[in-house]
């Protein structure tokens, strides 16, 4: 009878995994929002058509597009601050040849000396050039110095400071309002060893500070006490040790437009330079805040107790030490803490973007991009877009770790667990120091990971690792694709998916698509890869030798659950397993072709070396070779179909090894080799060129109620060196030379090799 259709390669994509779309550049990611449930999801391409920016940078409704990373429409400044024009962005300057600086933005500066107030408006004016501090304070009679004027203020009151340039340090002890003309015009620079503004007080109310630009020989702003500091429109600049430092319980600050940028490090140890430090119990609130080009860490939170809130946060350009040119991290949360970012961009850091550790410690980012973090300088190892680790919890909704080094997401450690909903990580460079790496998610050490909606594209050396006994990841609607080799050009380690050495691994939805070597590859004792509703297909060879491509390979005694699962259009073989135990049902394997470097095999499954499988109600069809081959293994195949074999070449198996350049050609439906106590039952051959089924040396087969149609094949069932338990209860029929025959000296092909997996 006339074959089945093979259906189409969108018919077999699960439902809900994210579209193989071309990927939006990084600084304009978008999600899309349903129509109908307001849920975001990955982006149809009719649907990133709609959401781009506008020419004059300009989103796109928010009602139907999700913007990851910070939404200001100037891309890298805050309201209030303006692009630096003049810097130049480069190797060794500002932003680390990324992003450009930002400057106080002029047209912030309204008229008149004293940021519009009137005489009435105030209860103390500064003017630096004009004022005495024996005066009172009033507009016409201005005190000099900021001191001064918060001596006179009473709490609650205003001081209001005219442009210019203030060598002092500015103590706040009460609730007061603070108020700068504009950043760009008044500048406190602190005295030696002294914090250029101090917020350390109690009692009701807050201390405003409004408009200033500060900087100096030490820290930048420093908050400790229980009185709430409220900071806006500031621009910290080359302070030394922190930018803002925020310590002690109780202490807490809401800041708005804030500007942190080029903290030195503490000049004797020539250590920190970070950009802001909250810790010891306090509490912050950033919003519309840049931390650009700091030292060693742009935000570090940490202690428990100790809270960070963000929202609209681009932390970008942290450099190294200056000691021991170490680290370099864009966002560090540990020791207990807790972070919640909203529309946050982590660009341009060093050794990892953001660092969420230890038990007790929770961060949550929703609408979060990590990109182009470089490796650490010191070692030039590292370049993580987000680790995870010793026991830390994360939640990430609606992001994007994006052209990070060695590792875009890394979890580790028992204890650690991330749960990520719409994720994408994408293009993972290699590790600087040694070309290795560049995996997309990496998993290890008992770390527990949830995914939902995720796409891995086009990292290196594997997309997606999970490692390690105890580890385990779950995922619903995954893509991975387009996984790219080594940068080292190692042979070893490529894939799409690999689950290894004791790890689990549960799928359910998931498309695997033009990675290369192999598309998800399960090892080691303990292992197990459970999977519903998968397709593997296009898997490429290896770029360094063309060998392998194959869908599926299993080995060294993993356990390996297959239901709904789709090999489609691989190399060299669908599935391989070596040693390991398979339950499939439902499983389709077709179009698998030959292995490019020498343009042999392209069968369908090959089971060697020790495998236990039991298929059932699967479909093996247009492979070459052999539809499934199985040597000195054990299989129970029921109610499956082997169809339309084609003629392929392989290494031919001679003497327990293989022949020196021998080859030879076959096409067969089913083959087994020292495989005793195998089941064949309830299944249909048709198609298969050379034989429907070989048996050789494998006493105790057992055939029964099975259909072999050879239609025009040489023959229908052949038993070579063997007495196999073939009942009665088949039909073959349409051999070309016998329908059923025993001992006519068909050549075995040789089993392929293992893909041998380093760390």
């Amino acid at each position: 009878a006339t074959l089945p259709p093979v259906p189409t390669l969108a018919d077999g994509v699960p439902s809900g995994v994210p579209p193989l779309t071309k990927l939006p550049d990084v600084e304009d990611t978008f999600f899309c929002r349903d129509d109908a449930s307001a849920e975001p999801h990955f982006c149809s391409e009719v649907e990133l058509q709609k959401c781009t920016r506008g020419p004059d940078g300009a989103l796109p409704d928010p009602e139907r597009c999700v913007y990851v990373g910070v939404p200001w429409e100037s891309r890298y400044c805050p309201p209030g601050f303006i692009v630096d024009g003049a810097a130049k962005v480069g190797a060794g300057n500002v932003g680390v040849g990324k992003l450009p600086p930002c400057l106080p933005d002029p047209a912030d500066c309204p008229a008149g000396e004293y940021a519009g107030a009137a005489a009435g408006d105030a209860d103390v004016f500064v003017h630096a050039t004009k004022g005495k501090d024996a005066w009172p304070g009033t507009m016409a009679q201005p005190v000099r110095t900021i001191g001064k004027g918060l001596v006179l203020a009473p709490a609650g009151g205003v001081v209001v400071v005219a442009p210019g340039s203030y060598q002092e340090s500015v103590g706040i002890s009460k609730a007061v309002s603070l108020r700068g003309h504009c950043a760009a015009l008044v500048n406190i620079v602190g005295l030696p060893g002294e914090a250029a503004l101090t917020v350390q007080g109690a009692g009701s109310g807050e201390a405003l500070v409004d408009g200033f630009r500060i900087g100096g020989p030490w820290i930048g702003v420093d908050v400790s006490g229980t009185l709430p500091a409220r900071l806006q429109r500031l621009f910290v600049t080359e302070a030394t040790v922190v930018g803002l430092n925020l310590h002690g319980a109780g202490a807490s600050v809401q800041a708005t437009s804030l500007v942190v940028e080029a903290t030195r490090s503490e000049p004797s140890s020539k250590k920190f330079g970070w950009g802001v430090s909250v810790r010891n119990g306090s509490t912050v609130t950033l919003h519309d805040t840049r931390l650009s080009a700091n030292r060693d860490v742009g935000l570090i939170v940490r202690h428990t107790n100790t809270v960070l809130t963000a929202t609209r946060l681009l932390v970008d350009g942290t450099l190294a030490q200056h000691g021991d040119l170490t680290r370099g991290r864009g966002v560090n949360v540990n020791e207990g803490a807790q972070a919640t970012l909203y529309d946050t961009r982590l660009s341009a850091n060093r050794e990892v973007g953001l660092a969420v550790a230890h038990t007790g410690t929770v961060a949550t980012a929703t609408r979060l991009l990590v990109d182009s973090t470089l490796a650490q300088h010191s070692d030039k190892g590292g370049g993580f877009g987000l680790n995870a680790l010793a026991g830390a919890h994360v939640t990430l909704h609606e992001t994007r770790l994006a052209a990070n080094r060695a590792v875009g997401l890394a979890v580790t450690d028992h204890g650690t667990t991330l749960a990520a909903t719409r994720l994408l990580v994408d293009a993972t460079l290699a590790k600087l120091n040694d070309q290795t790496a560049g995996q997309g998610v990496a998993v290890r050490h008992g770390a527990d990971v949830t995914l939902r909606d995720a796409r891995l594209s086009a990292n290196r050396s594997v997309g997606l690792s999970v490692h390690d006994a105890g580890t385990s990841l779950a995922a619903t609607r995954l893509l991975v694709e387009a996984t790219q080799p080594q940068a080292s050009g190692m042979e070893t380690g490529d894939g799409g998916v690999v689950v290894w050495a004791g790890a689990r691994l549960r799928l359910r939805g998931a498309r695997l698509s033009a990675n290369r070597a192999v598309g998800i590859a399960a090892g080691g004792a303990g292992t197990v890869l459970d999977v519903a509703r998968l397709l593997v297909d296009g898997t490429l060879a290896q770029q360094s030798d063309g060998k392998f491509g194959r869908g599926l390979s299993a080995q060294d005694g993993a356990l390996i659950r297959l239901r709904g699962v789709r090999l489609v259009a691989n190399r060299e073989v669908g599935l391989f397993s070596l040693a390991a135990s398979l339950q499939a049902a439902g499983l389709v394997i077709e179009a698998t072709s030959p292995q490019e470097s020498n343009q042999q095999n392209g069968s369908g499954a090959w089971l060697i070396d020790g495998t236990t499988a039991s298929v059932v109600a699967s479909v093996i069809r247009t492979s070459r070779a052999a539809a499934l081959a199985v040597d000195h293994s054990r299989v129970q195949l029921g109610g499956c179909a082997l169809l339309a074999t084609a003629w392929g070449k392989h290494p031919e198996l001679a003497g327990g090894g293989v022949l020196p350049g021998g080859a030879i050609t076959l096409a067969d439906g089913i083959l087994v080799n020292a495989s005793p106590d195998s089941v064949v039952d309830r299944c249909l051959l048709a198609g298969n060129p050379r034989a429907g089924i070989l048996i050789e040396s494998s006493p105790g087969v057992q055939m029964t109620h099975s259909l072999v149609d050879a239609n025009d094949a040489s023959y229908g069932l052949v038993l070579q060196h063997t007495e196999a338990a073939i009942d009665d209860l088949n039909a073959i029929f349409g051999a070309t030379i016998a329908n059923r025959a025993a001992d006519v000296g068909l050549a075995l092909p040789a089993p392929p090799e293992a893909i041998k997996w380093g760390e």
